[in-house]
């Protein structure tokens, strides 16, 4: 076992569509440095109370604001597993498996909808996004920057129509960073 968490990315070409396909896997860190992470703050809240420290409830709380994007992650893991895939096709982006979101486990975005693919990192949801115009989807949780770089290259090399309506925008947490 590593001791970061790591993602496997393949990738199918069909004769209609690509399949992407995402499986994520937890390092030893995760396994064992989040719930000790996460039981820490709940010692203090416990401790606090004995004392009737408000500014340590305080803390409790935004040390677990600041670990809830991970807690989320865990709980969406097991409820739709690690996987995630994604199919493209000339009219549309079909994203079935984990993608974030708690009640929902599939995805679909009609290519005339999508403004630009994107990656996008923010409290641990990264990965390749369509922006839409009402709002961003993640499509591919889990990837990295680089991954995120290849499956786009891929799309638009496998469907070139695609990249004059479609286009490529990487976004890095506060900044934008164009392509």
């Amino acid at each position: 076992m590593k001791a970061r968490g790591y993602t496997v990315l393949t990738a199918v070409e069909l004769s209609d569509e690509l399949q992407f396909t995402v499986v994520r896997y937890d390092g030893w860190l995760n396994v064992i440095a989040i719930p000790i992470t996460f039981l820490f703050p709940i010692y203090i809240l416990w401790q606090s109370w004995a004392y009737r420290s408000s500014w340590v409830v305080a803390l409790f709380f935004l040390i677990l604001i600041l670990l809830s994007s991970d807690v989320r992650r865990q709980a969406s893991w097991l409820i739709h597993g690690r996987t995630t895939r994604l199919s493209v096709t000339n009219c549309e982006f079909v994203a079935t498996g984990n993608i974030l979101r708690l009640f929902s486990n599939a995805v679909r975005v009609p290519t005339s909808e999508a403004r630009k693919l994107s990656y996008w990192t923010w409290l641990g949801s990264d990965g390749l996004y369509v922006n839409r115009a009402r709002s961003p989807i993640c499509v591919l949780p889990g990837l990295g920057e680089i991954q995120t770089k290849s499956v786009i290259d891929t799309i638009f090399r496998r469907f070139p129509e695609m990249e004059s309506t479609v286009g490529c925008q990487t976004s890095i947490r506060t900044g934008n960073i164009v392509s």
